[in-house]
C-alpha cells in the first residue's frame, strides 16, 4: 500500500479533517483513492449547527439564571421600583423577543442568547399622552412632529431603566 492511500475507517488519523463534535474523519474519494469522505458535507454542516445550537442553549439558560438572580437582587433593594418597572413592562412594552426593524439578525440572536440584557421596547401605541399629541397635531392639518419622549410613561420607563443600570453594575460585580 502506498503512503496516503489507505482507507480510514472513520477513526482519527494523523491526516484528514477530523471533526471534534462527531469524532469522524472527513474523507473524499479522489482518483480511486480515499482521502477525506466518511460523511457528506450536509451531515458535517448539520453536526456543526447542532453543536452550535447546544452552545447557544447553554448560554441562554445561564443568561436566564442570571436574569432571575438579578431581578431578585433588585427587588430586595427596591421592591416598589421593581414592581413599577414590571408593571410598565407588562402594560407598555412589546413582548419579549420583539425588536425594532433596525436590529440586525446578529443583534436579535445576541439578545435572545443573553436575556440578562433585558432589551425591552416601549410600544408607543399604548402611550395615551403620545397618541393624544399625535392626533392633535394631525387634526390641525399641519405637519406635526411628535416624539414619544413627551409621554410621561415613556420618560418614567427611561428613568427606571437608568436606575436599574446603576444597580446592575453592582450586581455584576458580585455575580459569580
Amino acid at each position: 500500500m502506498r503512503h496516503g492511500t489507505r482507507q480510514l475507517s472513520g477513526e482519527r488519523a494523523g491526516h484528514g479533517a477530523w471533526h471534534p463534535a462527531t469524532g469522524r474523519v472527513l474523507r473524499r474519494h479522489v482518483a480511486g483513492f480515499y482521502s477525506a469522505v466518511d460523511i457528506s458535507v450536509e451531515e458535517f454542516a448539520d453536526s456543526i449547527r447542532h453543536a452550535h445550537a447546544q452552545g447557544i442553549e447553554g448560554q441562554r439558560k445561564a443568561g436566564l439564571k442570571k436574569l432571575k438572580a438579578w431581578r431578585a437582587f433588585y427587588a430586595d433593594l427596591h421592591p416598589d421600583l421593581a414592581d413599577e418597572y414590571d408593571h410598565l413592562v407588562a402594560q407598555h412594552c412589546h413582548e419579549e423577543g420583539w425588536y425594532p426593524e433596525r436590529y440586525t439578525d446578529d443583534d436579535r440572536i445576541q439578545n435572545w442568547v443573553n436575556p440578562f440584557q433585558e432589551d425591552r421596547h416601549i410600544n408607543v401605541e399604548t402611550l395615551a399622552e403620545y397618541q393624544r399629541l399625535k392626533a392633535e397635531g394631525s387634526e390641525k392639518g399641519k405637519f406635526s412632529l411628535v416624539f414619544p419622549d413627551r409621554d410621561p410613561i415613556y420618560r418614567r420607563f427611561g428613568e427606571l431603566q437608568r436606575h436599574r443600570a446603576q444597580f446592575k453594575k453592582q450586581f455584576e460585580e458580585t455575580w459569580v
